[in-house]
């Protein structure tokens, strides 16, 4: 199920809204018919075009679109292991943003989150460094409990290592836990709660 998109109407237009106004960039077009690729070389060749003809946001447009487009996937297909470019897109995509958009928690919980979810080996030994240094992460919270205030995802990263059965996440997270597993800390959380 792809994202409505508006009927396109020409610049100036009394009608024509900076809303429909977006949908004529070459990015958002890419991502809505399903070829990340495509975007991603957008990004890299044509950044300035991509991003400022028209002017979008990467934080309030792009993404929530590539997560839609990711999401929707998912509900479809579950992990099929060709995810990667979509993570490919969104590193991409985060190193273009200003740094104050670089270190908003929810967004790099989501990145952590996601890359357990899809088992996106480089993608979370990319972003875990990032999201341990973050002085508002608990990242004992992040990976073990699902109510997490920065988890806009149904289950813990834990949760999600061990449904793929990935060793390497597990083993990347007993090192960012200084060498302790991540269920001890579940297990001390859980005691606490119940």
């Amino acid at each position: 199920m792809q994202p409505a998109v508006p009927a396109m109407c020409e610049p100036g237009e009394e009608a024509c809204t900076r809303e429909d106004e977006k949908w004529r960039s070459p990015l958002l077009q890419a991502l809505v018919s399903g070829s990340v690729a495509t975007a991603t070389s957008l990004l890299r060749t044509r950044q300035a075009d991509a991003l400022n003809n028209p002017r979008l946001s990467i934080l309030e447009d792009v993404f929530p679109l590539a997560l839609t487009t990711i999401a929707e996937l998912y509900d479809k297909y579950g992990v099929t292991g060709r995810e990667k470019p979509y993570f490919d897109f969104a590193r991409e995509l985060w190193s273009l943003m200003p740094d104050h958009e670089r270190q908003i928690p929810d967004m790099l919980c989501t990145f952590l989150y996601a890359g357990c979810k899809f088992n996106q080996i480089e993608f979370v030994a990319w972003v875990l460094p990032i999201v341990k240094q973050h002085a508002a992460i608990n990242l004992v919270s992040l990976m073990c409990d699902r109510t997490y205030e920065f988890n806009q995802l149904r289950h813990s990263a834990l949760y999600y290592v061990c449904m793929n059965g990935s060793s390497q996440l597990y083993d990347m997270f007993v090192d960012a836990c200084g060498g302790i597993s991540p269920f001890m800390f579940e297990a001390t959380m859980y005691a606490r709660v119940y």
